[in-house]
């Protein structure tokens, strides 16, 4: 006696075997084109007020003494 719970369906197993090449085509793509972007342009998202060119004479206004 065979079990119908058992049975060979390969419309299910193509299926699900489509959903995780999908989802894992759409992850890896994401993850390279955010790795591409961000050694392309590393400073794309910083704050710019971060990066002003540090003069070695001058002391800035918020080390100096009162």
């Amino acid at each position: 006696m065979k079990c119908w719970i058992f049975t060979n369906n390969l419309f299910n197993k193509l299926n699900f075997n489509s959903f995780c090449r999908i989802c894992f085509t759409l992850r890896t793509n994401i993850i390279l084109r955010s790795n591409i972007l961000t050694l392309i342009f590393p400073y794309l998202l910083n704050d710019h007020n971060n990066f002003i060119i540090a003069n070695s004479i001058i002391t800035p206004n918020h080390i100096q003494p009162e």
